[in-house]
């Protein structure tokens, strides 16, 4: 006797928690005429200001180093609404009004870019710089939060050569911010050869890719992994008074937690670049990032920092860079979140060597 086969459905189970019900275009971030193009766009509060983080930044002119790029740079605002996009900003810069970076370098980092700078020295009109001309040590930010002692920023370090996508990670690590005046620390955890500052080393994930400061007070950090099947969300989490003691983490094994890092499981696929925050008028987790390459902005939900994630949905389709490329820097600013509006950024291109950081805002509904 053959019984009917009884498939049992459950809609939703791995549906986001929320669901978005309304999104508005709030135009290109501000910025100065120095700035031809600059992508990043993670945020954070410190001392009451809202502070952006940039990646490579394209000058309209050349600072007192004698160059028109810089591997990162940064600004602020104490603009606190972003309802109509967000203005106000200002960064620093050098007395020729070219924006100054962000991380301080080391005597080792400072020594090989200033000699490796494409740069005519001693005004006889050929560059005077060592082989391989153009080679730098790179510095571009990661996520950054504010704790009871100041500031954390996560940072990936960078060996980048000439020519089209010619570089390679050396690693992750923290610095420290207690003084709004002084500026960032690298501190030297030392345990990875030869890159006193790294945290972790180039075979593990970049842990900081997304960071933030949860209700049982620990810092829960994000690492993406490249792999076949997409960008690996792997999870660390240490008291953020012990974040430069290497021994003082621990990841999700995906049964608890673990003091190794080689056991560190996914908890979701998202992208090189994320912002996860918990929202408290919504009740969860909710993580935002750009679905490369498709020009569009995604999120997920989860009730707590290891999941269980929710499957991928949709914010929106973004304005399609003008070269044809495709978006990238989806990251949400939860700092100005409220009742369930966020403040979302993405990077795109706006022609040959400029783009723009573009503001999104997107309202999500329990469902």
């Amino acid at each position: 006797m053959n019984l009917p086969l009884l498939v049992l459905i459950l809609p939703g189970c791995d549906r986001p928690a929320v669901e978005v019900t309304d999104v508005v275009d709030l135009g290109a971030l501000e910025t100065t005429s120095a700035v031809k193009a600059r992508d990043g766009g993670y945020s954070g509060t410190f001392r009451g200001r809202s502070v952006w983080l940039y990646g490579d930044t394209i000058l309209s002119l050349a600072g007192e180093d004698g160059s028109a790029w810089r591997d990162n740079s940064w600004s602020w605002t104490d603009d606190a609404d972003g309802a109509d996009g967000i203005t106000g900003f200002t960064e620093p810069v050098d007395a020729l009004g070219a924006p100054c970076e962000l991380f301080p370098e080391t005597a080792d980092e400072a020594a090989y870019n200033d000699a490796h700078r494409d740069q005519d020295v001693d005004g006889d009109g050929a560059s005077d710089c060592e082989e391989p001309c153009g080679g730098r040590e790179v510095l571009w930010p990661m996520d950054m939060v504010e704790t009871d002692s100041g500031a954390l920023v996560f940072y990936v370090k960078i060996h980048g050569e000439p020519g089209a996508w010619n570089f390679y990670g050396r690693g992750s690590g923290v610095a420290t911010w207690a003084d709004w005046d002084v500026g960032l620390t690298r501190p030297e955890p030392n345990v990875v050869d030869d890159e006193p500052t790294l945290l972790f080393g180039p075979d593990e994930p970049g842990f900081g890719t997304a960071a933030t400061l949860a209700p049982d007070g620990l810092l829960y950090a994000w690492g993406s992994r490249d792999e076949t099947t997409g960008k690996q969300m792997r999870l660390g989490r240490v008291d953020p008074a012990e974040v430069a003691v290497r021994d003082a983490w621990t990841f999700w094994d995906g049964d608890g937690w673990s003091a190794d890092p080689g056991d560190a499981k996914s908890t979701f696929v998202g992208s090189s670049q994320v912002k996860v925050s918990f929202d408290d008028t919504l009740g969860t987790w909710l993580a935002i990032y750009m679905d490369e390459p498709w020009n569009t902005l995604v999120y997920r939900t989860a009730p707590a920092p290891e999941g269980p994630w929710s499957e991928q949905a949709k914010v929106t389709d973004v304005e399609a860079p003008a070269d044809g490329s495709w978006a990238y820097c989806g990251l949400d600013h939860p700092e100005y979140a409220h009742d369930g509006v966020h403040t979302i950024s993405y990077y795109r291109s706006t022609g040959d060597w400029t783009g723009e950081i573009r503001l999104v805002q997107a309202t999500f509904a329990a469902r």
